[in-house]
């Protein structure tokens, strides 16, 4: 595969492209001049999402534009619609606050409007964050009383994970932008480099002249977080009533976080969402709040050999059923003799588990690196574990006390089956102890949300005596080795009418974000000073010879795309002089100024699209399509509100 750019470290910039992204610029204005963009809030695969100041209601906003070829931004509308038409619903839900859709050099894009929360949950298992017990337990019973009013409707939410749950944020309306900037940091600039040198002019028309990194939620950032959690990104949603006809192809071919996925999703019994499903995926988010790591994306296993290994054997039924496949074949059924059983009672009684390297002093630590590693691993900087020898290591989350572990095992036991019809319900779910018990566990003094380190574990590099290594003497079918996962691509789609977003076509209804979005508020990347996350439940002198390969690694690839950049540049120059390129238009640079600058021949609306092109998604002629049609709801629906 030939890539038009050169990799960068934020969205896939291969999307930059007929039908992709919409190239966004810091200061582009939306909807007339009312939006104006500030920051990045994050990406995902079908979409990028922005911190905007909303100029008519003085406050600031999420932007979601998404990808020209997707009806994700569709899709979200008719849920909400649904969802919502009772006033008196009161689901945590990222509400629509407005809608409208524009034309790029990319096509033709929809654009929802949020408010502005916090990062999603994943800063937990992905920046090693742990909760205070008592608030674990407080936003597991926030979410299950959200997915119960869901399912009271008759809808799955179909991609619970913590990519999809957001926390909350203090009110930030009366800020600043530098005030914003002081706290949140300023955007990041990263170039776009074409990588096609033949014609560069034309590949970057569809691309920005820079991508933003998102907002980081460092540990500075913490005092502004709330300890609320609100759903998000219901694009995966779908009805699962009594009318099956109603019922639309939602989950199908739509992104579903695999370590989430239900079983009988996850190979093949059952192609749809259901309330099981959901019960499934927050039985794996209930784990994750307490522990602070993933009940399965911990594991280098492929998710079908981590499921059995949790919960045995597949029932005979589904053995039959998998077998009988011509595309399976049986392969991911696991033989009896290969499990590596951890039961949920032993993940559960793991809870809080560290290594004494939490509590060594840096002279201790030197002292093990040392004995086994060798002391010329300490002359280098760049190791995790030297990095971490004089770093205050905090304890991970709270172990369970024996009351709590009993409660909490047995809810778990009751969510996770293999069987959708063995699971709980929801309404199961919020009447389990768990949710409604005071432990008594916790000072509740102590911050709700912090930063910890599972420590290190280095062992002596192992000694292969290469004259008793035979190839011929290893058994390949013993070693375990697991298919790749099945590999769900995107839907191509029409784009329709141009002036009638109503009659796009249902069959865009299904696309959502691949393996999940990436926060709506992008979570910080793994913190230099505390080095990767280390999993003490796994092989730990394999873990640090790969995060030792893996940092050198790094550095070999950043210098050999230094020199790529500096060649490509040099290249590019000669070209242009030879054969001078149309110029594109020049992007904003300067950091952007507190208040948004009035509305010129320079700076006009949408930032250089037409200003006609702009246009709001639906109209009041629109219910039919939209309760009918698109997610095959039985009754007609009444408007989201707008902004």
């Amino acid at each position: 595969m030939e890539f038009k750019f050169y990799p960068g470290s934020n969205e896939d910039l291969e999307k930059y492209e007929d039908g992709g992204f919409h190239p966004v610029k810091l200061m582009d204005k939306f909807k007339h001049g009312r939006y104006v963009v500030v920051h990045k809030l994050g990406f995902g695969g079908f979409s990028t999402v922005w911190l905007a100041r909303d100029t008519q209601q003085n406050r600031y906003v999420a932007l979601k534009l998404t990808t020209a070829r997707s009806a994700m931004g569709l899709r979200e509308i008719a849920v909400q619609r649904y969802l919502f038409r009772s006033p008196s619903t009161n689901i945590e839900v990222s509400r629509i606050l407005d809608r409208f859709a524009f034309r790029g050099p990319n096509g033709r894009h929809v654009c929802l409007v949020f408010n502005v929360y916090g990062p999603s949950l994943d800063i937990l298992s992905n920046q090693l964050y742990k909760l205070r017990p008592d608030i674990a337990r407080a936003l597991s019973r926030q979410i299950a009383t959200s997915l119960a009013q869901m399912h009271e409707q008759d809808v799955a939410f179909g991609d619970l994970s913590i990519y999809n749950i957001l926390l909350g944020l203090e009110e930030v309306t009366d800020w600043t932008l530098e005030q914003i900037y002081e706290a949140l940091g300023r955007p990041i600039a990263e170039e776009v480099i074409s990588n096609d040198l033949d014609s560069p002019a034309g590949i970057l028309e569809h691309a920005p002249k820079d991508t933003y990194s998102p907002i980081e939620w460092h540990s500075t950032c913490l005092n502004l977080l709330k300890p609320r959690a609100v759903l998000t990104d219901l694009n995966e949603a779908v009805y699962v009533g009594e009318s099956a006809e109603l019922r639309d192809e939602a989950g199908r071919d739509g992104g579903v976080n695999h370590d989430y996925m239900a079983p009988e999703y996850a190979f093949g019994i059952d192609s749809q969402h259901s309330k099981a499903s959901d019960v499934w995926a927050l039985g794996c988010v209930f784990y994750e709040l307490r522990a602070s790591k993933s009940l399965f994306g911990n594991s280098s296993k492929s998710i079908h050999t981590a499921m059995q290994e949790l919960l045995g054997e597949l029932p005979a039924e589904w053995k039959e059923r998998i077998s009988s496949l011509p595309s399976l074949q049986g392969a991911f059924i696991l033989p009896r003799d290969q499990f590596q059983y951890q039961t949920i009672e032993e993940k559960v009684d793991e809870v809080g588990d560290w290594l004494p390297w939490v509590s060594m002093s840096a002279k201790d630590r030197k002292q093990l690196i040392i004995d086994t590693q060798g002391e010329d691993v300490l002359q280098q900087e760049d190791d995790p574990m030297v990095k971490d020898v004089n770093c205050k290591s905090s304890p991970p989350p709270a172990k369970l006390s024996d009351e709590e572990s009993a409660d909490f095992k047995d809810l778990l036991s009751r969510m996770l089956r293999w069987r959708p019809e063995d699971r709980m319900t929801m309404e199961e779910v919020l009447q389990h102890p768990w949710l409604n018990k005071t432990y008594h566990d916790c000072d509740t003094e102590d911050l709700w949300i912090a930063q910890f380190h599972w420590g290190w574990d280095p062992k002596p590099p192992a000694v292969i005596n290469s004259a008793d290594f035979d190839m011929d003497d290893i058994d390949v079918d013993a070693l375990g080795l697991d298919d790749d996962d099945q590999y769900d691509s995107e839907d191509e789609v029409d784009e329709g009418d141009d002036t009638d977003m109503a009659e796009e076509d249902e069959s865009q209804a299904s696309e959502g974000d691949a393996g999940g979005t990436k926060n709506l508020c992008h979570a910080e990347a793994q913190s230099a000073d505390l080095g990767p996350m280390f999993r003490p439940d796994h092989q730990v002198h394999r873990q640090n010879v790969i995060h030792t390969l893996m940092s050198h690694g790094r550095k070999l690839v950043r210098l050999i795309y230094g020199a790529w950049q500096t060649v490509a540049k040099l290249g590019m120059a000669v070209i242009s002089a030879v054969c001078p390129i149309k110029k594109l238009e020049t992007i904003q640079r300067d950091r952007p100024n507190e208040t948004a600058p009035a509305d010129t021949e320079d700076t006009k609306p949408g930032a250089g699209l037409d200003e006609a092109a702009h246009e709001e998604v639906m109209s009041e002629g629109d219910d039919d399509f939209f309760g009918t049609k698109l997610l095959g709801l039985p009754v007609a629906v009444e408007e989201v509100g707008s902004g």
